[in-house]
């Protein structure tokens, strides 16, 4: 699943940035890869840098990505209302792309609402004050992120925050059980699985149920379907079958059963997530609002689907935030450790690999 959108130029670049990143940034560097035109990917890194070269826990995911990736050139957009804390990591930066082989395209800077190329001195077409980073209304390509749902977080601590439960709001929901039932299984996987499609807003085959109208506000998830959801992720079966769905580049590395993928589409109504962008990026909101609704125990396994769908979108920041919280509740969840693992290494799960 991809959501697209087409840019005219620069300006356009900047001005849907936040949009991509999921935030606006503030005093970063961010890296954009294209390949074929097409942004592959972005890697935003904190202003100022260290002093001395790159540590490794940067340079050594930055060079996976490319070797991964394979850009035609990569972007480097600063932002730095300073205009002087991003030259040495600006400079560290150009160095580990040369050594990679990697074309270095434009190098722009955004400072105090305004933006310029810092590779171009002529004032013809780049003045020294810059130009204004244009709002989202006036740019046709942040529209159709606005359209798809898509609002960028005032910044990325707001993110690091997103998954922390929201005092009244937090439904009264207990950890899963150890082990799934031992009798009764498969009716009580359909009743976990047909929470899930109530949930997530798609349509269910059983019963042909969805819900109507804007996404709902995380208090329509009642306290009885947000438990069956949770419940069904203490049956690794059931829960990667969920997996497989929620990111359809794994389903066929997961294990499950014939009998478990009947119900799966019994209850979700396909093994595809739905390919209208608005209707994506409703289903990815839906799972980050549930993940926010649930008290420390049992958002775990919630914040570890929300993270994998997340790491399959190519969010990186929201599935670095929601994994890292879901090992930091309960250290033992070897998927959760495993994916943030992936996450940290600069591993992406790019669709049809």
């Amino acid at each position: 699943m991809t959501r697209t959108a087409r840019l005219a130029n620069q300006g356009e670049l900047i001005s849907a940035l936040p949009y991509i990143l999921g935030f606006h940034p503030r005093d970063a560097v961010v890296l954009v890869f294209l390949r074929d035109r097409q942004v592959r990917l972005t890697a935003r890194l904190d202003l100022p840098p260290p002093p001395g070269p790159l540590p490794r826990e940067v340079s050594l995911p930055l060079q996976q990505s490319i070797r991964g990736e394979q850009p035609d050139v990569v972007m480097v957009v600063v932002y730095d209302d300073t205009r002087k804390a991003y030259r040495g990591l600006l400079n560290q930066l150009t160095r580990l792309c040369r050594r990679e082989g990697v074309r270095l395209g434009d190098r722009l800077l955004v400072a105090e609402g305004r933006w310029r190329e810092l590779n171009c001195s002529d004032p013809r077409c780049c003045p020294a004050e810059g130009r204004p980073v244009r709002s989202g209304d006036e740019v046709p390509a942040v529209a159709e992120f606005v359209a798809m749902g898509v609002n960028p977080l005032p910044d990325r601590e707001s993110i690091e925050r997103f998954f922390e439960p929201r005092g009244e709001s937090v439904l009264d929901v207990t950890s899963p059980p150890a082990d799934p039932p031992a009798t009764g299984i498969t009716q009580w996987r359909r009743d976990g699985l047909s929470a899930w499609a109530r949930i997530l807003g798609v349509p269910s085959a059983r019963d042909g149920e969805m819900a109507d109208g804007p996404a709902r506000e995380a208090n329509e998830v009642d306290q009885p379907l947000a438990q069956r959801a949770v419940d069904l992720l203490a049956d690794i079966r059931a829960r990667d079958a969920l997996l497989g769905w929620l990111c359809p580049d794994l389903s066929a590395y997961v294990a499950t059963t014939s009998r478990t993928k009947r119900l799966l589409a019994e209850c979700l109504g396909s093994h595809r997530l739905p390919v209208d962008p608005a209707e994506s990026a409703e289903l990815t909101w839906r799972l980050r609002e549930f993940a926010r609704a649930l008290p420390p125990g049992p958002q775990v396994g919630v914040l570890t689907m929300t993270g994998a769908h997340s790491w399959w979108l190519g969010e990186g920041i929201f599935a670095r935030v929601a994994l890292e919280r879901a090992v930091d509740l309960d250290p033992s969840h070897e998927l959760a450790g495993l994916l943030l693992n992936l996450v940290y290494a600069g591993v992406r799960l790019r669709p049809g690999a």
